[in-house]
């Protein structure tokens, strides 16, 4: 596997993820909920039943083997209902995410409220307004970020539960930082110019890993 071919993967990888990312981070934001909040783990997910009207408890039903894939799939009908889409929407988040929820995220679709909860009315949108950037916000983030992560990697050394798959996390959240930047800056221009080149920065990030992984596999 030659060194073009693998900046070329790992550019269109990076690309995926920083789309994912952008996604998730938007659709926080449609529904009233500060971007950053998406990078969280298991507070996100805690978050995400808040949008959808379902109580914080859930998040031990979608850690069930098996049985969490039904949760999920309802988790995801509910999100769809609570931007105005229907159950077809659903299934394409499901099939399709990488398509569906850029869609949800940036075109026209308008968090209407949570549409788990008694007294949903899709007819009646909630007012919901963007939370506001500073650099308050930035400093905050960016060190929230590298705590719980330094957090994780405490837990997974400690348990040795380090492998070849972990090594690749600490790269991905390192290249992660520059479009962390990009979500909380106001000025559009700037936040594209960062995006595109924070794309190429975690591409760079993870060329050497994704070598190695391409390496072994051919």
């Amino acid at each position: 596997m030659t060194s073009t071919v693998t900046l070329i993967l790992s550019l269109f990888y990076s690309s995926i993820l920083v789309l994912i990312f952008a996604s998730m981070w938007t659709i926080f934001e449609k529904a009233g909920k500060a971007g950053w909040k998406y990078l969280i783990p298991i507070y996100n997910t805690i978050l995400l039943l808040e949008i959808v009207g379902k109580p914080w408890w859930w998040i031990f039903l979608l850690m069930l083997p098996f049985v969490n894939i039904i949760w999920a799939i309802w988790m995801m009908n509910l999100l769809s209902k609570s931007f105005g889409k229907n159950e077809g929407f659903t299934v394409g988040l499901i099939l399709l995410g990488i398509i569906f929820f850029p869609i949800l995220a940036f075109g026209n679709a308008k968090y209407l409220g949570p549409a788990g909860s008694e007294g949903f009315d899709a007819s009646a949108p909630l007012d919901v307004q963007k939370p506001e950037y500073n650099l308050e916000n930035w400093l905050i983030t960016i060190s929230m970020f590298l705590i719980i992560n330094a957090i994780f990697w405490f837990v997974v050394i400690r348990l040795g539960l380090r492998g070849r798959a972990m090594g690749f996390l600490p790269t991905l959240f390192f290249g992660a930082i520059p479009l962390i930047t990009a979500g909380l800056m106001k000025n559009k221009g700037w936040r594209i110019v960062i995006i595109l080149t924070g794309t190429i920065f975690l591409a760079i990030q993870i060329h050497d890993y994704l070598g190695q992984f391409l390496g072994d596999l051919f």
